[in-house]
């Protein structure tokens, strides 16, 4: 995968692509649970996290750095509620060689978003994991990317910049424009038809949800330098609350940002 349609480089730790949200695409909605309407305040109870980000990136250091990855399918993988799942690097020795010396060099919550960056042998400048709420209200790793830098407590500027891309995404995906998708999203291929057969479809529950709801608006829930989160919550067909991660890309990529996911969180 090139670095010019995604933003950094995917790090070496995915076994299976759990839902869609690891994907890049929009993680599967569970249609149980009683919802109210969406409140006159956007930043609903739905994107407050009910787990402490520093527990879970104590949580994740622990997993990939014990003898017998303590924890990490019963507090890391989340496979019921969508991200990645990590391969245990004490079982694996490719993943094993690419964690050795792995360090948690910041985590920091926004809102429904989350990132960890840390440092291990593969990513000794920098590597970034990206999270979002479950429907449990706990936090699941929707990806992990060689960043070469740190994201956490970087200073967040220009939000019209990824307004922009959210909301030309946005339409893309309620219109099933193809060139607009493939435009301002993070696809997993560079063949633009594929993205748009392959990926597109991914995100028809989110389509069907934007034309149902059209009053329904993105809510900037925070962001640092390199990333920026946002909530949509959609009432209809059933109530549905998102997190949108948006983010730079890298020096030389056609477009400046990208969308790279949408994940389902918490019923609002």
């Amino acid at each position: 995968m090139s670095s010019k349609r995604l933003a950094p480089r995917p790090a070496l730790v995915i076994t299976t692509c759990l839902a869609l949200a690891g994907c890049g695409g929009d993680a599967g909605e569970k249609k149980s649970g009683s919802a109210k309407a969406r409140a006159a305040n956007p930043a609903s109870q739905a994107s407050k996290p009910k787990q402490d980000i520093d527990e879970f990136a104590q949580l994740l250091e622990t997993a990939i750095t014990s003898p017998d990855c303590k924890g990490l399918k019963t507090k890391v993988n989340k496979p019921t509620q969508g991200g990645i799942e990590i391969a245990c690097p004490a079982e694996v020795a490719k993943v094993g060689k690419a964690y050795a010396g792995y360090q948690t060099r910041g985590a920091e919550s926004y809102g429904s978003g989350a990132l960890i960056d840390y440092e291990s042998a593969e990513a000794p400048d920098g590597g970034t994991w990206e999270l979002s709420l479950g429907g449990d209200g706990t936090w699941v790793i929707d990806a992990g990317k060689i960043t070469e830098e740190r994201t956490v407590g970087t200073e967040f500027e220009k939000r019209e910049d990824f307004d922009r891309v959210l909301d030309r995404f946005l339409g893309a995906v309620s219109e099933g424009d193809c060139d607009s998708f493939f435009k301002y999203s993070e696809t997993y291929t560079e063949d633009k038809r594929e993205a748009c057969k392959e990926e597109l479809p991914l995100y028809d529950a989110l389509a069907t949800a934007l034309k149902a709801d059209p009053d329904a608006k993105p809510f900037f829930i925070g962001g640092n330098g390199r990333y920026a989160f946002y909530g949509l919550e959609t009432t209809k067909p059933r109530p549905v609350y998102r997190t949108v991660t948006v983010q730079e890309t890298s020096a030389g990529a056609k477009e400046p940002y990208l969308v790279a996911r949408t994940t389902v969180g918490p019923t609002p």
